[in-house]
C-alpha cells in the first residue's frame, strides 16, 4: 500500500539505529510531502533531497507535474557561478487519492495556510507531523489553531513543528532554484504543543522535556541549512520575534519603494524607519517579549547585508500582483497595537502604503505583462 524505497542504503541513519525501527520502517516513516513548492518549498525540499530523505512536491496543477516529470523529475539548487547541486524528487498533485502524509512541510505564504492543510487533512496520518515555514509566524500559528487545530480530536491532532529561516533564495525558472545565503542563513525548527492557541504561552516548554519526533531530528540534520533547535521555548519566541522585525521592517519597505534588500542600508531615513519598526513590535510584544529592540534592529540590517541583492517576497508578490503577507507581518503589528493600546504610526503607515499597491498591483502587472510563475510554483 505504502511506496517503499528500494535503495535503502542510500537514506541516512538518523533513527535506524532504533531497534523498534527496519530500515524499510524508517524509509516510509521518513517521506516528507512538500505542499507550497516556491523558493521556500525548493528549498527545503532539495535540502531533504541532499541528505538522502524521500520527498514529494504537491502540486495544485497537473501541467505543472507533467512538466516536473518531462524535465526528469529534478530540483536544480544554483549557489554560485557554475556551481549546482542537482536532486530527484517525486510530485503528485494535491486532489485526488495521493500516498497517505506523515511529514507534510508546508511552506505557502501565510495567508495559504489554513486552507493547505485542509486540502490534505483526508490524507495526513493520524500520528502526522506538520511543519509550517511562514513569514508572521506569531500570527500564522494562531490562525492555523483557530480554524482548524481547535476543531481536531485530541487523540489524533497531528504533531506542530515551527520553522524559522534567514536563508536567502528565489527560482529563476520553475525548478531552478538561487540559494543567495549558502553558508550564511540559518534555520530553526522546534516542535510546539498543539493543543495551545498561541505560541507566547510558555507551556509549550513541555514538548522540550519529551523525545523528539522522527521529522524534528530529519530537520535537524540538514546540515547545509545550519539548523538550530533552541534550548527554550523563550529561546523559540526570541527567534520568531527577531524574524517577525526582519519582515516587518525589510519587506513593507522594500516592497514601497522598489528596491533590493541591500539598499535600505544605503540610506539614513529607510535605516531610520527600520529602527523605528522594530522600536514599534518591541512594545506592542510586551510582556511576552524575550528580545530588545536594538538586537532587533541588528538583525534587520545582518539579514538586509546577506540578502542585499535579494528582492523581497513581499516585492516579489507586488510586482507579480499576488496577495501579500502583510496581514500576518505589520497587519499583525496594527492589530496588536489597537489590542493593548500601543500607537503604531510606522507600521500603520507602511500596512496602508502596501495595501495600497496590493490592491493596483494586480492590474500592474498584467499591463506590463509579467508572468505569476517564477516564484511560487504551485
Amino acid at each position: 500500500r505504502h511506496k517503499i524505497e528500494k535503495n535503502v542504503h542510500d537514506y541516512p541513519d538518523v533513527i535506524t539505529s532504533c531497534s523498534v525501527l527496519t530500515k524499510l520502517q524508517y524509509l516510509w516513516m521518513a517521506r516528507f510531502h512538500v505542499l507550497g513548492a516556491g523558493s521556500v518549498g525548493q528549498l527545503i525540499a532539495h535540502a531533504l533531497r541532499q541528505h538522502a530523505f524521500p520527498v514529494t512536491l504537491l502540486a495544485r496543477r497537473e501541467a505543472l507535474v507533467q512538466e516536473f516529470r518531462a524535465s526528469g523529475s529534478l530540483l536544480t539548487c544554483q549557489y554560485g557561478p557554475g556551481q549546482f547541486l542537482i536532486e530527484k524528487a517525486d510530485m503528485e498533485l494535491v486532489q485526488g487519492s495521493g500516498t497517505e502524509i506523515r511529514n507534510l512541510v508546508v511552506s505557502t505564504k501565510g495567508n495559504d495556510v489554513v486552507d493547505a492543510v485542509r486540502s490534505v487533512r483526508e490524507r495526513l496520518l493520524a500520528d502526522c507531523s506538520i511543519i509550517l515555514i511562514q513569514n508572521g509566524m506569531l500570527a500564522v500559528y494562531q490562525e492555523l489553531w483557530n480554524e482548524v487545530l481547535s476543531g481536531w480530536d485530541a487523540s489524533s491532532r497531528p504533531r506542530v513543528i515551527v520553522g524559522s529561516l534567514t536563508h536567502g533564495a528565489y527560482l529563476a525558472s520553475s525548478f531552478h532554484l538561487f540559494h543567495s545565503s549558502r553558508g550564511k542563513g540559518t534555520c530553526t525548527f522546534a516542535e510546539v504543543d498543539a493543543s495551545l492557541p498561541c505560541l507566547s504561552n510558555l507551556h509549550h516548554q513541555q514538548k522540550w522535556t519529551e523525545p523528539r519526533s522522527l521529522a524534528l531530528q530529519a530537520l535537524l540534520s540538514l546540515h547545509s541549512l545550519s539548523p538550530e533547535h533552541p534550548h527554550t521555548h523563550r529561546d523559540l519566541l526570541r527567534q520568531l520575534q527577531l524574524k517577525m522585525a526582519v519582515n516587518c521592517a525589510i519587506n513593507p519597505l522594500t516592497a514601497t519603494l522598489g528596491c533590493l534588500n541591500g539598499q535600505l542600508l544605503e540610506d539614513p531615513n529607510t535605516r531610520d524607519a527600520m529602527r523605528a519598526v522594530c522600536n514599534e513590535l518591541h512594545e506592542i510584544l510586551q510582556p511576552n517579549i524575550y528580545t530588545t529592540a536594538q538586537e532587533m534592529f541588528q538583525t534587520v540590517c545582518k539579514v538586509a547585508t546577506a540578502t542585499a541583492q535579494n528582492r523581497s517576497s513581499m516585492l516579489q508578490d507586488l510586482s507579480m500582483g499576488r496577495p501579500t503577507e502583510l496581514p500576518f507581518l505589520n497587519g499583525f503589528a496594527v492589530r496588536q497595537g489597537l489590542t493593548n493600546k500601543v500607537p503604531v504610526p510606522v507600521n500603520t503607515l507602511l500596512h496602508q502604503l502596501v495595501s495600497f499597491q496590493e490592491r493596483h498591483s494586480k492590474d500592474r502587472s498584467q499591463r506590463i505583462g509579467l508572468s505569476p510563475l517564477i516564484e511560487r510554483a504551485v
